[in-house]
């Protein structure tokens, strides 16, 4: 059976329907107006603002004034947008109103200094009456040297009663939710995480999160979440991180090299994880297939429950939900220190409702493949034989503009094709393959 290629990996993830269109116009920056600022102070709802070359601004775009926006580089170059001397995000979205509004950014580059800047934040509000309140699209973008590359909402935590386990203050669940849609995007050299999403659905593919300081996706509260077709490469804490998600599909990724590092008060190594859920409970399944985890220093996939802080001061512990099927485990727990060494790890799975399915899976490496038993439809300590997985893609260079890290990543990823002898085929659910290249790609 011969291995199966990549197909082109750039589909349309569907056009964003922009609101008040009738007569928008193009403003060029800096040709027409001198700044970006002054552009969207000066726009209407649906208009495009055209960026030539590099500005270094700090704006903020007022939901309740203009609906709908779209800034866009004025060439086929990346315009870059850097943020002012002394402010720490380059671009603000209040929409503190929870106003309908819509934002469309394509082949923008945000960076900042020494990781210090958030490239877009979006302050919320109270909840719409119904749906998502805001609308992102990212189109080719790119974000490196900042703290962070986006991040909706303000977060939820709370102090959790048990230590092992992440707590939410609930009351903080009811601010709006928004919709995000990233592709073909790069979030490379972030001292924090690359996407930072509270209370978000969408989709999120074809994009590289390499070298992130802490984690590469952090979600709290996802809901009807897609994360497909992404590489995930060298992140500190977590590759992907879903904290109290709901149905969330996580299918056809490639967790490579996530490394950790010393605990600060001398608890261990920590960090250094492929994937890591955290409850969710009746909120939904995660749907975890046909992803490939490869030399994640601490474990592949790591399940705990979550805790719901309650206004009492009592928490109630939040099982998890998850079907975990078609995936490729290789070589995780590499960290002969970390305390958590393995491909799959689920703690407290006696926990009433904690419904977790670990099936068609294979699993290799020396030791320690999970904590958990395994069923027969997993192959346990077999070799995958991919063609020729990349020992540079574990190794990402730092400097490299995230740009070119996608177009040069997403070549690499060729070699986690199957040989035609590879145990991986025709071995998953419904015998299909497993692994990154498992479904159509």
């Amino acid at each position: 059976m011969m291995a199966k290629p990549i197909l082109n990996p750039i589909p349309w993830i569907g056009a964003l329907t922009l609101v008040g269109t009738a007569f928008a116009s193009v403003t060029l920056v800096p040709m027409e107006q001198p700044t970006l600022a002054a552009a969207i102070e000066s726009s209407a709802p649906g208009d495009t603002i055209a960026i030539a070359g590099s500005v270094r601004e700090s704006v903020v775009i007022d939901a309740r004034r203009v609906e709908a926006l779209v800034l866009t580089a004025a060439g086929e170059s990346l315009a870059t947008i850097r943020p002012a001397f002394g402010d720490a995000t380059i671009l603000t979205i209040d929409n503190r109103a929870a106003r309908p509004f819509e934002l469309r950014l394509e082949r923008l580059d945000f960076r900042g200094r020494a990781g210090e800047s958030i490239g877009i934040e979006l302050i919320d509000g109270g909840s719409p009456e119904d749906g998502a309140a805001t609308t992102i699209d990212l189109i080719e973008c790119s974000f490196s040297s900042l703290l962070t590359g986006v991040k909706l909402g303000a977060g939820a935590g709370a102090r959790a009663c048990d230590p092992r386990w992440t707590a939410i203050d609930p009351s903080k669940l009811d601010r709006a939710r928004s919709l995000i849609r990233v592709s073909r995007s790069a979030f490379v050299n972030l001292s924090g995480n690359g996407l930072e999403l509270h209370r978000s659905e969408g989709r999120i593919d074809h994009s590289l999160f390499a070298l992130c300081g802490t984690e590469g996706i952090h979600t709290t509260a996802a809901h009807r979440l897609h994360v497909e077709r992404n590489l995930f490469i060298r992140s500190h804490k977590a590759q992907l991180h879903l904290q109290m998600p709901g149905d969330v599909s996580v299918r056809n990724n490639l967790f490579a090299g996530a490394f950790s590092i010393e605990h600060p008060i001398g608890l261990g190594r920590i960090g250094g994880h492929g994937l890591v859920i955290d409850g969710g409970g009746d909120r939904g399944t995660v749907s975890i297939s046909n992803n490939v985890f490869v030399a994640n220093e601490g474990t592949g996939l790591r399940i705990a429950p979550s805790e719901l802080f309650l206004p009492n001061e009592d928490c109630r512990t939040v099982p998890v939900r998850a079907e975990v099927r078609d995936n490729i485990f290789h070589m995780n727990g590499s960290d002969d220190a970390h305390r958590e060494r393995w491909a799959i790890y689920s703690r407290d799975g006696d926990l009433p409702g904690f419904q977790v399915e670990i099936t068609h899976n294979l699993l290799q490496q020396d030791s320690a493949l999970s904590n958990v038993d395994l069923d027969a439809t997993n192959l346990l300590g077999r070799n995958p034989l991919f063609v020729d997985a990349p020992r540079d893609l574990l190794h990402f260079e730092g400097g490299m503009g995230a740009r070119r890290a996608w177009a040069t990543a997403f070549e690499a990823i060729r070699g986690f094709s199957l040989r035609e002898n590879s145990p991986a085929l025709g071995s998953g659910e419904g015998q299909g393959d497993m692994g990154i290249l498992g479904n159509d790609w």
